[in-house]
């Protein structure tokens, strides 16, 4: 019963019986029928790719930079390219031709929880250390926003701050959610923008170009697991898929993108805004771990600031929905 059972229950059920209706046919039990929307939220924000990658290449070139300021911008870079959700849009797609980075400050006051200074402190304390982030990724979106995801590992390793290890991409095993990366879309992102047909960025074709080889040797490793598309929270990870809770477990930085992460992270409960959120997790915590998250569905946790409570009253009855506020919260394994 759609209307009377747990939403995140039903949501996954009924992507996986979309699912089922193509594996147990013959000829068509590979398909994904969200493919084109996938392909299409890239082709279509193909200028913004480009204007996004001769900025990451410049940051590159440069040796006056301020380790903290990039941070702090790729970090919100990467959680802002998480408007691009096509679940909630019907699979309609909306041009990206802007410039991405000029509008970062103005965006600052619409992000409700913001742990980037604690994160910032965290990531330097381990750049100090001469640890280096040993990172890994839970992807949510492709098209635009998995670009923002691979730039802001990129900008990571280009100022100093990646261990040696391997950075690990968690992706979706099935087509889920309309948009979620699974690891051919991972491919297909690569490939497409270093073929010289598809862009005329020389930028763009050589990120491409080192990325394919990242993943050649092992750089970058993608991962999937039949987990991510169930419809357990993470607290149950541990219990249910010991095997990827360990695997986790292996990064000192987890990095959860996007909205149905949240929902899972949390259990999708009605919690009171002002919960923290290591308090939501329920005992999940395999490692240090940070949630980058565009708020388009009714759970949101960590707000304790009295003041942004009351300011939270006064929005529009439906802000929890349209992906214009934005949480980065951090819950540290000490």
């Amino acid at each position: 019963k759609w209307f009377s059972s747990s939403w995140l229950y039903s949501e996954c059920y009924f992507y996986r019986r979309i699912r089922e209706a193509f594996e147990i046919t013959r000829h068509v039990n590979a398909f994904d029928p969200f493919n084109d929307s996938k392909e299409e939220a890239l082709t279509s924000s193909i200028k913004t790719v480009e204007v996004l990658a001769q900025y990451v290449k410049t940051l590159s070139a440069r040796n006056d930079l301020n380790i903290e300021l990039e941070f702090v911008r790729i970090i919100e870079l990467s959680l802002w390219g998480n408007k691009c959700d096509l679940s909630l849009s019907c699979g309609q797609q909306t041009d990206q031709f802007v410039d991405p980075t000029q509008d970062l400050a103005k965006m600052r006051h619409f992000i409700i929880d913001n742990h980037i200074q604690e994160l910032w402190q965290y990531v330097n304390a381990l750049r100090t250390a001469g640890t280096g982030l040993q990172l890994a990724i839970v992807l949510d979106n492709s098209g635009f926003e998995l670009f923002t995801d691979l730039c802001l590992v990129e900008v990571l390793e280009s100022i100093g701050l990646l261990s040696d290890k391997s950075v690990k991409f968690y992706v979706k095993s099935m087509p889920w959610f309309v948009s979620d990366v699974m690891t051919k879309d991972f491919h297909w992102l690569l490939n497409y923008l270093a073929n010289d047909s598809n862009t005329h960025s020389t930028v763009v074709k050589e990120l491409s170009a080192k990325w394919i080889n990242n993943v050649k040797t092992g750089k970058w490793v993608i991962i999937d697991d039949q987990f991510w598309t169930l419809s357990h929270d993470y607290s149950q990870m541990k219990t249910i898929a010991p095997k990827l809770y360990h695997s986790l477990s292996e990064a000192n930085l987890i990095i959860f993108k996007g909205d149905l992460n949240y929902r899972k992270l949390t259990a999708d409960l009605m919690w009171d805004f002002s919960v923290p959120f290591s308090v939501s997790l329920r005992g999940f915590l395999p490692t240090t771990l940070c949630t980058l998250r565009t708020i388009k569905a009714d759970v949101v946790v960590g707000v304790e600031d009295k003041q942004m409570l009351q300011k939270i009253a006064t929005f529009a009855v439906n802000w929890r929905e349209i992906g214009d506020y934005a949480v980065i919260q951090l819950a540290q394994n000490l």
